[in-house]
């Protein structure tokens, strides 16, 4: 029976030890809420968008920016059908 109220004793001052640590904070409630209201979506970048998302939409533009310039400049020089030039007939 002595072990046992050992380890209950160890184990009560152990969860009051956490407990008391874990209740300390920087932040009082007050803060938190002034912080909330200077900026309610902390995440946010623009109205709708977080910065992943606007940074997603920047790499797909681009992409798609090169990809059509690409085919702009295939056209432009006619690289995006075969020569005529030659003797034999080429289908196109």
């Amino acid at each position: 029976m002595h072990t046992r109220s050992r380890v209950l004793l160890v184990a009560g001052s152990l969860v009051l030890t956490g407990m008391t640590l874990g209740a300390c904070g920087s932040d009082s409630l007050a803060d938190r809420h002034r912080q909330f209201r200077m900026n309610p979506t902390p995440e946010l970048a623009t109205l709708t968008h977080r910065r992943a998302d606007r940074d997603n939409i920047g790499a797909i533009m681009w992409s798609e920016n090169t990809r059509m310039i690409e085919s702009d400049f295939g056209r432009a020089f006619y690289l995006d059908r075969p020569s005529r030039l030659t003797r034999e007939p080429i289908p196109h």
